[in-house]
């Protein structure tokens, strides 16, 4: 009887028992997850000074008639918005706030509701590479040929190809956000671990 119990122990043990190379994708996302903190800090940041930026242009324009922040539209435009969008990419997907086709997809089995949604992460793989390639040249265009522009009152050009590395950098830590979960699923579904023995919810947890 004890042999028996030791015996289912040790495979339970057995199943549960994750690869040393998916702990070191666990160790990589916890990594990224601190980079993006940062980056949402800073995204905050420019958050804060959009707003300034705005209530300071209307007041100049509506109160005093004279434009106290030069040039605040191609400011908005071309640095602060993209950036913050940009800068809080990843931690948007990871929170949950781009739409997704959860309440379709949990309507089938699990093991076909798990290859769908494989499938739906390799699309979101491809399309934010692309995003993070195709921003890398554009940054790389922009550099090379100091893209800027000047502000109104201000004499001197303000740079605009700095910020546009915040496209790839965003779509890069949120290309490797998609590539982990996209690891996670094919180990769960190709081994089979857990599949067997957990919930629905119980497995959605281990792969988010």
């Amino acid at each position: 009887m004890a042999s028996q119990s030791g015996e289912r122990g040790v495979n339970s043990m057995h199943v549960t028992e994750q690869p040393a190379w998916l702990k070191a994708s666990d160790t990589v996302q916890r990594v990224i997850r601190r980079i993006e903190d940062v980056l949402v800090a800073i995204a905050g940041v420019f958050i804060g000074v959009m707003m300034v930026w705005v209530v300071g242009a209307a007041l100049g324009r509506y109160l005093i008639r004279q434009e106290l922040m030069p040039a605040y539209n191609l400011l908005i435009e071309s640095i602060l918005l993209p950036t913050t969008v940009f800068l809080g990419l990843s931690l948007g997907y990871r929170s949950g706030f781009f739409p997704r086709f959860q309440g379709l997809v949990i309507r089938f089995p699990l093991i076909p509701q798990k290859i769908i949604e494989l499938l739906m992460l390799l699309l979101e793989l491809v399309a934010f590479v692309a995003l993070t390639y195709y921003g890398w040249e554009g940054a790389i265009i922009g550099m090379n040929q100091k893209l800027g522009f000047t502000a109104g009152m201000l004499l001197t050009v303000i740079p605009v190809w700095p910020f546009m590395f915040s496209v790839p950098v965003g779509a890069s830590l949120l290309s490797f956000e998609v590539l982990i979960k996209l690891i996670k699923q094919c180990y769960w579904l190709g081994w089979g671990r857990r599949l067997k023995q957990e919930t629905p919810q119980e497995t959605a947890a281990n792969i988010i």
